[in-house]
């Protein structure tokens, strides 16, 4: 098995140190703000000279979405390029000094709506929106049972293979379609129940992949009885495993990894999205 290379270990170090998300140190505070009406621009400047440019469809405070952000470092060089559909999150490039890619995370966009019950999900999708949305069927291995006890959530087991079974209509992935023309009147419907989730991340030297990290998405039960079609449901992101690569883009090593991700969004202070663990 090839060693990997110590120097892209040190270089994607080195790489993320320098992209400052914190926002307590005195030189990431907000220095001006403007506002570029004709362009549709936010554009915030921080204290170290870096600027964040938000790009909107419109600046009407009813019904702005992001189209895109881009953050340039005090040289006036690219450093991220985050990109939205229907101003949800579809994916983030991070540059290197070079302005060659260092990695590319992209994601998909899933209706996420909280529902009390499992037989439910799918009575929302009885109409018209079904025509935006591709399917994924959830594994039994995706579909997590919590209970919720005085001393927090206790994970009890998947969800029964029978029950996947006699429930497939409902237990699926209900994935946003690339780049789909939504109606007016069906996004102001369900928009709000939409949420962003990692799907994979890349990463570049040399305009080669030499790794990727694979997510997935799980379903997330939370029981307060052994009722559990009474359950508070929702959507987990999981980075599975990380796949490295040699020379001849051939996968040489996988490692295991099962850790619970969050995605941070834009708002109350952070100005650039990403993908934070858990734990």
């Amino acid at each position: 098995m090839k060693e990997e290379d110590p120097s892209i270990i040190e270089r994607a170090e080195e790489f993320f140190e320098n992209l400052s998300f914190e926002e307590d140190d005195d030189e990431n505070d907000l220095e001006s703000e403007e506002v570029n009406t004709e362009k549709k621009e936010r554009v915030y400047t921080l204290k170290n000279k870096i600027k964040i440019i938000h790009k909107y469809n419109n600046l009407d405070d009813l019904e702005n979405k992001l189209l895109k952000i881009e953050k340039y470092n005090k040289d006036e060089k690219m450093e991220i390029e985050c990109f939205y559909q229907h101003g949800l999150l579809k994916k983030i490039i991070y540059y290197n000094e070079d302005q060659t890619i260092n990695n590319i995370d992209y994601f998909d966009i899933y209706y996420d709506s909280k529902q009390s019950s499992i037989s439910d999900i799918y009575l929302f999708f009885l109409s018209k929106m079904d025509k935006y949305f591709k399917i994924k069927n959830l594994e039994e291995s995706d579909i997590k049972i919590y209970a919720n006890t005085e001393d927090g959530f206790e994970f009890l087991g998947n969800y029964p293979s029978d029950m996947i079974k006699a429930n497939k209509e409902s237990l699926t992935l209900k994935i946003l379609k690339d780049d789909i023309e939504i109606e007016q009147e069906d996004i102001e419907d369900f928009i709000n129940e939409l949420k962003s989730f990692p799907t994979v991340t890349e990463y570049y030297s040399n305009n080669k992949i030499i790794k990727k990290d694979i997510f997935k998405v799980e379903r997330i039960m939370e029981i307060s009885d052994s009722c559990i079609f009474y359950a508070n449901l929702s959507l987990d992101g999981v980075l599975e495993k990380t796949e490295k690569y040699n020379d001849n883009n051939e996968i040489d090593e996988i490692e295991e990894i099962n850790r619970h991700i969050r995605v941070v969004n834009v708002g109350f202070g952070d100005y650039l999205p990403r993908i934070e663990f858990d734990d």
